[in-house]
């Protein structure tokens, strides 16, 4: 077995090629995704957004995610092969957590009003616990 130093510091065992490749294709769909999503939102902001955090949080939010997104793309293109080397993915991974976070306690907000969004709620807290999970 290789192993590699992550990157906070900690030694990792090096995962199948396989197993590897099939990861990072999933990384590049789910960022890619995440940027296109806050392209579409800097554009055409949910009005649940900006009801709940105003026009500029709104805005402010979508490019979290626009950027974040980016550059969490980057990151695992640029990777080469050993899991320490994600660095770029590591960087934006804090901005998408931040937009995810953001539109979890937006749904939140809204409940009062459509207790039917509980769902979509609980779903967005799911997401952001995956992407601070994706960090460690």
């Amino acid at each position: 077995m290789t192993t590699y130093e992550h990157a906070h510091g900690r030694p990792v065992v090096a995962m199948n090629p396989h197993v590897d490749r099939i990861l990072q294709r999933g990384l590049v769909v789910t960022y890619s995704l995440a940027s296109l999503a806050g392209l579409a939102a800097t554009f055409y902001t949910p009005p649940s957004m900006e009801d709940t955090i105003g026009e500029v949080g709104a805005n402010t939010w979508g490019l979290f995610l626009l950027f974040g997104g980016m550059v969490c793309l980057a990151g695992v293109l640029r990777r080469r092969g050993t899991p320490g080397d994600w660095f770029g993915e590591y960087v934006g991974l804090w901005l998408v957590i931040a937009a995810s976070a953001v539109y979890a306690l937006a749904a939140t907000a809204t409940l009062r009003h459509d207790p039917g969004r509980g769902a979509g709620a609980l779903l967005l807290a799911v997401l952001t616990t995956l992407l601070i999970v994706r960090w460690f």
